[in-house]
């Protein structure tokens, strides 16, 4: 698998809540991170494809 560094910005408020949870659970908040946008790209790439096939169902 091929990496590539992404920078963004974060409200504090919510970076202090995700180190507290990576703190906790003993893993990286990179870990968390890609678990969740992961998660979120599955289901927004089936409604998208959903979307399309009923797009095209009703042409």
């Amino acid at each position: 698998m091929h990496y590539q560094l992404i920078n963004f910005n974060i409200p504090i408020r919510l970076k202090d809540q995700l180190d507290l949870i990576a703190k906790h659970k003993h893993i990286s908040r990179t870990a968390i991170i890609n678990t969740q946008l992961e998660s979120y790209c599955r289901s927004e790439l089936a409604y998208i494809k959903a979307s399309n096939q009923l797009a095209g169902s009703l042409l």
